[in-house]
Order: C-alpha cells, then structure tokens, then sequence
C-alpha cells in the first residue's frame, strides 16, 4: 500500500502579506491549498475591503458556488462579515464578504 503525502497546510497567523503559492487550482509540486484557504488568504490579502461572491471567484479561478459555500460559513465567524457591502471590484450591493482586524 502506498502512504498518501499529506497535503500542506497554510498558516496565516497575523500576517496580511503571507505568501500563498500554488493559488490556482493547478498544483505547483506538492503545494496544493484547499479551497478555504485560498478563500481566507484573499480576504486575508484584501481586508479591510469586501468583495462578492462572484468576484472573488473570478479572481481565484474557482466556482462562483465553491466561493459561496466559505464565505457563508466564514460569515458566522467573529473575524468575518458577510452582509450587505459594496464589493470593492463590481461595485454592486449585495452580499459580499470581508476580513475584519482582530479586536
């Protein structure tokens, strides 16, 4: 039986300018993050700014569904707010999602 090379999980800490390598959905060597984390890396990235579901998915080549899945549950988490918000990118009204600071 051959063992399964785990995959790498990113850390994140408080850094905003973390690296994240291999964000598209493309393996880059054995550099492969899972769909929240590239999620949280962009709002992470981009905070305090919020963005829609559609945009965000746009920029992390993902589906717009795979993007909604995170963000509605990220939205439940005290660090995160999804709501009412003027995506940064389309500049629509609607339900995007942002990154708060710490308090």
């Amino acid at each position: 039986m051959e063992s399964e090379n785990p995959v790498p999980i990113l850390s994140l800490g408080s850094s905003r300018n973390a690296s994240l390598e291999g964000v598209s959905n493309k393996s880059h060597g054995s550099e492969q993050f899972t769909i929240p984390e590239k999620v949280i890396h962009f709002l992470t990235e981009h905070m305090p700014d919020a963005y829609c579901d559609d945009c965000m998915a746009a920029a992390l080549k993902l589906r717009r569904t795979q993007v909604n899945t995170v963000t509605s549950t990220l939205g439940l988490c005290c660090e995160y707010s999804r709501g009412a918000q003027t995506c940064k990118t389309c500049l629509k009204a609607g339900k995007s999602a942002t990154r708060r600071d710490r308090l």
